[in-house]
């Protein structure tokens, strides 16, 4: 979107560069210069003052912070994001759609789903079996928890950090942890 926008804008200013050489009267380049400017101004205001709404500061909450200050205590860490979805809506961020923000938010070495969720499009970026793996784990309702718990482990993974943020319609169960759909975030530690 950023290069189109960007091809927009390097076209529209040689477009009117020529227009305005175009134009021999003096006055009127300066007049076409200022509808130009107008038209531009005028079809913008949403972008000026926020983007009706879209952009704005949120910011996370405290107990996103005091699960992170645990992981931080672990050098060792190596946690499993749920829920498994590459975007979805946070209830902290007025319910819009977001990018799974648990890789940059949190100090751990974060597992998290990739999925775009887009038809046949299941995943973004270079393929990697274990990747892979692990999806198949965390998306497999019918494996046993015992069963899941031991490949994660078997995978590295001493952390699920889970938040109930698509309780209401995530198709996956994650039956291998246990979660309230109160409990805004929890973290559960898997004894190695």
């Amino acid at each position: 979107s950023a290069l189109i926008a960007f091809g927009y804008s390097i076209f529209a200013g040689l477009g009117c560069w020529n227009i305005v050489a175009l134009i021999k009267d003096a006055s009127k380049q300066r007049i076409f210069v200022y509808i130009t400017i107008f038209v531009t101004l005028a079809m913008t205001p949403a972008m000026l003052f926020g983007t009706s709404g879209q952009l704005h500061t949120v910011s996370y909450p405290d107990s996103w912070t005091k699960v992170n200050e645990t992981l931080k205590a672990d050098p060792t860490c190596k946690a499993l994001f749920l829920p498994w979805h590459g975007y979805y809506s946070l209830k902290w961020n007025g319910g819009i759609l977001t990018a799974n923000l648990a890789k940059n938010f949190f100090d751990c070495d974060i597992v998290s789903s990739q999925s775009v969720e887009l038809g046949n499009i299941t995943s973004e970026g270079v393929a990697d079996p274990e990747y892979d793996y692990i999806d198949s784990l965390v998306t497999n309702n019918e494996a046993g928890p015992a069963t899941t718990l031991a490949s994660l482990k078997e995978k590295g993974i001493s952390y699920v950090i889970y938040t109930n943020d698509v309780d209401y319609e995530d198709p996956y169960l994650y039956p291998f942890i246990k979660h309230t759909s109160n409990d805004e975030i929890s973290l559960t530690k898997l004894v190695k």
